[in-house]
């Protein structure tokens, strides 16, 4: 019997570091499409970690961050 295809839900699961099956690894060594699925959702991930990164550096700039650090540490003091 032929499994299905490995759902976008799972790829994703995968992706996300869930830890493949026993029946996941060989279906995703044998099942090009599931792979390229599977590398392409874990390309698209990899451009949004990358896009929020970067969003966040600008925002939380070093400077700012080292001025919120000091009113902390004038709190604790």
């Amino acid at each position: 019997m032929k499994r299905a295809h490995l759902s976008d839900d799972r790829l994703l699961e995968i992706c996300l570091a869930d830890p493949l099956t026993p029946i996941d690894e060989p279906h995703l060594r044998g099942c090009q499409r599931c792979e390229s699925r599977r590398l392409a959702l874990a390309s698209t991930l990899g451009d949004v970690t990358a896009r929020v990164i970067d969003e966040a550096d600008e925002v939380f700039s070093a400077e700012r961050l080292a001025r919120q650090h000091a009113r902390i540490m004038q709190d604790v003091d």
